[in-house]
């Protein structure tokens, strides 16, 4: 029997981590056949306590693939003004459901590739291994439910007692002022977010932060990566900076504790649709 050294939880000896809190059992190794790691080895380990393996990544590809994020994002703004620029009723048709859906995917399918590229998966199998899709949430995620609820019921209060402005949510809009199944494009790309944003947020950049540095500076820096991809929003409100802060500390902790990206994906999907329920009561 295998006994997992974080929550005491006994398992047999055929499973790879617990089921009860995610913990991932590290790989049986011969006596004879170990050799000590260096102490940069050791700093690594230690960087993968939720996984129980070396992590395979170093901040340099963090820092590599957010800075080709940046640069896709920024030439493809510039695409994007230059082409409206030439045919206006572009910018009409990026605007509407069908457009934002469209636009949306294409930023999340280069974000994933890049995450992809600097990952250097070689197999279905490693990337989900690694990026923490291979099991099933943890049992921490009704914990993590419960708090995100109350920070968007919080940020919620705020803005209807007007102690903090709301966000312009221009898919609740569209969605509100449209009819047919056309409306249903506004929200898909919130829904979308929680799946692909995890993927290259807390799945790759996170954990390649974290085989070089701290949890706190390598949390620090994926909220800060978070303001800059949320500036419109992060610039309308301090509910906004509260909520979205919060929620990704608690995703960075998640991804930490349990090496689990479900567990950060469902935490951002229930702040995204509760966020849209908000929206649609607030102004419907």
């Amino acid at each position: 029997m295998k006994k997992c050294e974080y929550c005491g939880r006994e398992a047999g000896d055929e499973t790879s981590y617990c089921h009860e809190c995610g913990t991932q059992f590290p790989p049986e190794v011969a006596p004879d056949n170990t050799e000590k790691p260096s102490p940069t080895v050791e700093r690594t380990l230690g960087a993968s306590e939720a996984t129980g393996t070396a992590n395979l990544w170093a901040a340099r590809d963090a820092w590599k693939c957010l800075g080709m994020l940046l640069v896709f994002g920024f030439v493809a703004g510039l695409a994007v003004a230059a082409l409206t620029a030439q045919f206006p009723g572009l910018h009409y048709g990026t605007r509407q459901g069908v457009g934002r859906f469209i636009g949306y995917s294409v930023q999340f399918s280069i974000s994933i590739l890049t995450a992809l590229y600097f990952a250097r998966m070689k197999s279905v199998e490693a990337f989900l291994k690694a990026f923490g899709l291979d099991r099933p949430p943890s049992s921490y995620i009704w914990f993590a439910i419960v708090v995100t609820l109350v920070l968007r019921g919080t940020s919620h209060m705020l803005i209807v007692y007007g102690l903090s402005k709301g966000v312009t949510n221009t898919s609740v809009r569209g969605f509100l002022h449209t009819v047919g199944v056309t409306r249903y494009f506004y929200l898909a790309p919130a829904l979308m977010a929680p799946f692909c944003e995890e993927l290259y947020m807390r799945g790759f950049l996170y954990r390649a932060f974290r085989g070089s540095y701290s949890v706190l500076s390598s949390t620090a820096l994926i909220v800060g990566i978070t303001a800059i991809f949320h500036v419109d929003q992060f610039l309308q409100s301090w509910a906004a900076v509260m909520s979205i802060s919060a929620l990704t500390v608690l995703q960075c902790f998640l991804r930490e504790r349990t090496g689990n990206l479900w567990d950060c994906i469902i935490c951002h999907l229930v702040f995204n649709a509760t966020s849209i329920l908000a929206s649609l009561l607030r102004h419907g």
